[in-house]
């Protein structure tokens, strides 16, 4: 579900996880209409602009047609058969609500400034972009719809705090050992040994401990993340309206 890249960056040389929930990053979540479990039943009227029901949450037939739309847009060197478009669309629709729910379990909720925080990163490695709405117009004029950008950086923010959420609650459990932090330089210095010409240019290990430390934590929180996610999908409760 989830990729972890490890960079050390030139200058304060510390070593960084990139964490990126890969299954979730070019979907946004469509305002559907929710329910909770304990609300009355919908009418006929909704009933028939209803497509699936995924743990309570309504998912319509315009918004189906919209992941399929969106499946289409962003696999389309694949050429993909309609039917496999719309299973493809099923299986994100499911795996964006599901995500929904871990985020509702875990009291995610993020800021304006976090939501920035995000653009500024974005902004950051883009040379032509210097502002959110410069970000925006970017996204547009390679077809990203606005809507789907924004919350395509929200989502993106909300699995960061969803990780720091974890390196919280599970700190003890998910602390790497000595051995963790060895290996994972041991990994780093030899592949670093097969680049550079000088073993000097090669980070010590003392001086990268901690970030690697860090890195690691990070990382095992995400595996952590992952798993309770895929237990939450293999429980989901889903419903095709006929």
């Amino acid at each position: 579900m989830a990729k972890t890249h490890k960079v050390y960056l030139a200058g304060g040389f510390l070593l960084v996880a990139v964490v990126a929930v890969a299954t979730y990053f070019f979907w946004f979540l469509p305002e559907e209409q929710r329910r909770d479990k304990g609300d009355e039943e919908p009418t006929e009227e909704e009933l028939a602009d209803i497509y699936m029901v995924v743990n309570g949450n309504y998912v319509t037939h315009e918004k189906f047609d919209r992941y399929v739309q969106q499946v289409s847009r962003d696999r389309f060197e694949e050429n993909l058969s309609r039917e496999e478009l719309r299973e493809e669309a099923k299986t994100k629709i499911v795996e964006d609500l599901v995500l929904e729910d871990l985020f509702k379990e875990k009291e995610i909720i993020i800021t304006e400034k976090e939501i920035q925080d995000r653009y500024n990163r974005f902004i950051q490695s883009i040379a032509a972009v210097e502002t959110r709405e410069d970000y925006l117009s970017y996204r547009e004029d390679r077809g990203f719809p606005r809507k789907e950008t924004e919350n395509y950086v929200e989502r993106l923010a909300r699995i960061e705090k969803l990780v720091d959420a974890y390196m919280n609650d599970y700190h003890e459990d998910l602390e790497p050992t000595e051995e963790d932090i060895h290996n994972e330089y041991q990994e780093y210095y030899e592949e670093q040994k097969e680049k550079e010409e000088s073993l000097e240019n090669i980070l010590v290990f003392e001086n990268v401990k901690e970030n690697i430390r860090s890195y690691l934590l990070r990382k095992n929180a995400v595996a952590k993340a992952n798993e309770d996610f895929e237990e939450m999908e293999e429980r989901a409760n889903i419903i095709f309206i006929e």
